[in-house]
C-alpha cells in the first residue's frame, strides 16, 4: 500500500485574520437602517399601498444625495438601479 502526502492548504487564514486587526467595516447605510451598502432591496405588499412610490422617492434621494425626511442616507449622489416587477397571469 502506497502512502499519499497531503499537504495543507496555503491560503488558509482564520476569519478573525482575514478581517484585519480593526475587524470588518459596517457597510454604509443607504436607507437608515433598512437597506446598507451591497445589499439587494425588495419591496412587495398588496396592490396599491405605495411600494412603487417609495422606490422612486428612494431612488431619487439617493441619486440627488438628498437625505428623505429624518432618515440616515449619504449626502453624496450614489449609482442607483430601480427595476420594477408586476408578477401577472400574463
Amino acid at each position: 500500500m502506497s502512502k499519499i502526502a497531503i499537504s495543507q492548504p496555503r491560503n488558509l487564514r482564520r476569519a478573525n485574520d482575514a478581517a484585519g486587526p480593526n475587524g470588518v467595516k459596517a457597510p454604509r447605510l443607504l436607507f437608515d437602517e433598512f437597506v446598507r451598502e451591497g445589499e439587494v432591496a425588495l419591496l412587495f405588499g398588496t396592490h396599491g399601498v405605495g411600494k412603487s412610490l417609495l422606490a422612486v422617492e428612494l431612488a431619487e434621494a439617493l441619486a440627488r444625495g438628498r437625505p428623505m425626511n429624518g432618515l440616515e442616507m449619504p449626502t453624496k449622489g450614489q449609482k442607483v438601479l430601480y427595476v420594477d416587477l408586476v408578477l401577472s397571469d400574463d
